[in-house]
């Protein structure tokens, strides 16, 4: 079985990992971008410029700081310029595969989407609500609300999708992070599904890679990428530091669709 593990997330104080990946806010680039995991290639990143308006540049957006940057985390990634072109992630719907979310939490209710039949796939029914924390915390950090109080989401405006397939003890029961992208795959809204999670090890082709992330997985997140509009996937790269990302980034070397549409993301301690 594959030993699927929760990659943390911090929100207010808490766990680790943002997803900068939402920084373009959400479409703006991404799609497409996903060949980042092979790692082949020798490039420098440009360091952006945090050019938003004073308006955007906050409390909410300074409230959070980090510890491996100088920087406070949404000035690291520029987020104010985004939001000065209108990118706020209005008008995008973003799945998030956790351990659920508290969708009434007065920080992320007004941007949640009502749970959808079978969103539970840990305890096979429709209430994905979160036991654990994790879920809430990444739906929080991709779209609390903008609200004067403590942070908002780097894409504030965004909407969210829960869904639950990671049990109280962080934990997905075999085939269930699988069943959720299937469930995913039928709701035509969803334009990006977050799965701040990933699978320890290592493989080295497609056959290999589909049979370590399990086939249903692999083969329902193959099958959202080449749907006729795709839906763009987001992976943690993992928490370890090491050489390699995990097993799903691995998995974008040897898939064409798949790496097509599908992008990492990196972590960094907030406190």
């Amino acid at each position: 079985m594959t030993n699927f593990k929760i990659t943390k997330n911090l929100f207010f104080k808490i766990y680790k990992l943002l997803p900068i990946l939402f920084i373009p806010l959400l479409l703006n680039a991404c799609g497409g971008g996903g060949g980042g995991a092979g790692g082949a290639a020798s490039y420098t990143v440009t360091n952006c410029t945090d050019g938003g308006a004073a308006s955007h540049k906050d409390t909410e957006y300074y409230y959070n700081g980090s510890v491996y940057h100088s920087l406070k985390p949404y000035a690291a990634i520029c987020a104010s310029s985004a939001y000065a072109r209108g990118a706020t992630g209005d008008g995008i719907q973003v799945a998030v595969i956790d351990t659920g979310v508290d969708h009434d939490g007065t920080d992320i209710d007004a941007n949640m989407i009502a749970f959808t039949t079978g969103s539970d796939v840990v305890n096979s029914d429709n209430d994905a609500s979160d036991d654990n924390g994790h879920g809430t915390n990444v739906a929080g950090i991709i779209a609390a609300e903008h609200n004067s109080s403590g942070m908002h989401g780097v894409a504030y405006n965004a909407e969210i999708y829960g869904f639950k397939a990671f049990n109280a003890a962080g934990a997905a029961p075999s085939g269930a992070t699988g069943a959720a992208y299937a469930l995913v795959e039928a709701i035509g809204a969803i334009d990006i599904i977050n799965n701040s999670w990933t699978s320890e090890g290592t493989c080295t082709s497609a056959s290999d890679c589909r049979s370590k992330i399990g086939t249903t997985l692999y083969d329902n997140w193959e099958d959202v990428s080449q749907l006729s509009t795709p839906k763009i996937s987001v992976f943690a790269a993992g928490n370890s530091g090491e050489s390699e990302p995990d097993l799903q980034c691995q998995t974008m070397k040897y898939n064409s669709d798949i790496n097509a549409v599908t992008c990492l993301f990196f972590s960094f301690w907030f406190v």
